[in-house]
């Protein structure tokens, strides 16, 4: 779609905050405004039953969401980089079937997320569980969160 190459050229421009948000809606909207106008057009040509209809609908009713992204310098365009991010916990999600009960479900499923964070945000998941087991007693309740691999101070692990 066009707007991934309006999108390449604002990201070369290096543009951040309120400059980044003009020029995504100066570039960006006239080519949704464009193809919102042609779906509403397109899709009374469709029966309500076709896969063309389902996805023209499901354009038109999340329109709002799918354009989201102009109005915040931080959002990007898709969520790409995340699914990439989750697949390899995707993957083994089989190991799933082991679990004994909706708890231990549960528990897995957190890990899965916390190690998935990690490779995220490149820490050595080994390393930053030692540290958060050696070190979660003494963490005062109000920086947990400084804990969580998003947050977290790489440089702890070095120590």
């Amino acid at each position: 779609m066009a707007s991934y190459m309006e999108q390449k050229e604002i990201n070369e421009q290096g543009l951040t905050g309120a400059r980044k948000t003009a020029e995504r809606k100066r570039l960006e909207k006239p080519i949704w405004t464009a193809f919102i106008s042609w779906a509403t057009s397109e899709i009374r040509k469709h029966s309500p039953g076709s896969a063309m209809y389902g996805a023209l609908n499901y354009l038109l009713t999340h329109r709002k969401s799918l354009m989201a992204y102009l109005n915040f310098p931080l959002m990007p365009i898709d969520n790409n980089e995340c699914e990439r991010g989750f697949k390899p916990l995707v993957k083994g999600r089989k190991t799933s079937y082991f679990f004994q009960n909706l708890h231990s479900a549960w528990r897995g499923s957190m890990m899965y997320s916390f190690f998935g964070s990690c490779a995220m945000n490149d820490i050595n998941p080994q390393k930053w569980l030692t540290y958060v087991l050696e070190h979660i007693v003494t963490t005062p309740e109000n920086k947990l969160i400084n804990i969580l691999p998003q947050h977290f101070d790489k440089s702890l692990l070095e120590k």
